[in-house]
């Protein structure tokens, strides 16, 4: 039996490898997911379960996954407004792009 640090260093392995190949790893991960899904309901777990704790090596690809498919998106919108480095984002302006909407939200919550 797997670690929970095994089961993640694996999917990263996996997804970090088909990394090129996204349309086999977007397969790979619905069978897994599917599979993980028909266990769910055999165990009569309750669905709301399903994705919170991330404990199967599909759980972790499926972070991965998206990862791997918003960075390009992130990267457009970064550069867009104006947060790169000529034409590459800044870590700092990655940083800066996520913590100032929620520095923003905890400002306006209730004292």
């Amino acid at each position: 039996s797997f670690s929970m640090r095994d089961r993640g260093n694996v999917a990263s392995l996996i997804m970090t490898a088909l990394q090129g190949e996204m349309e086999y790893a977007t397969g790979v991960l619905k069978q897994l997911l599917s599979d993980l899904i028909d266990r769910n309901l055999e165990s009569k777990n309750h669905p709301k379960l399903l994705l919170r704790r991330t404990e199967s090596v599909a759980e972790k690809m499926l972070t991965n996954w998206f990862t791997f498919l918003l960075y390009k998106f992130l990267k457009v919108i970064c550069l867009s407004r104006g947060w790169g480095c000529g034409t590459h984002c800044c870590p700092p302006a990655f940083i800066f792009a996520f913590s100032h909407p929620l520095c923003l939200d905890i400002k306006k919550a209730p004292q």
